[in-house]
């Protein structure tokens, strides 16, 4: 708002903003609602394909011993 020239920091009173939004929501049974957040975390399936054929061939090898 400063950099705007809309309002000083002292004019604003920063330090109580929080509460004075709180106290005026609450005085009209207002609700205030945060912007949706939404996260995801994915790898690629190369490890897994790795792990499989480990696998695989560990099996070969302990059936070439049966031969």
């Amino acid at each position: 708002m400063e950099r705007l020239g809309i309002a000083t920091a002292e004019e604003v009173e920063v330090e109580g903003l929080d509460l004075r939004i709180r106290d005026e929501v609450v005085a009209n049974n207002g609700i205030v609602i945060s912007p949706s957040l939404i996260g995801a975390w994915a790898t690629h399936g190369t490890a897994a394909i790795k792990k499989n054929d480990r696998a695989r061939h560990t099996n070969k090898l302990m059936n070439s011993d049966r031969v």
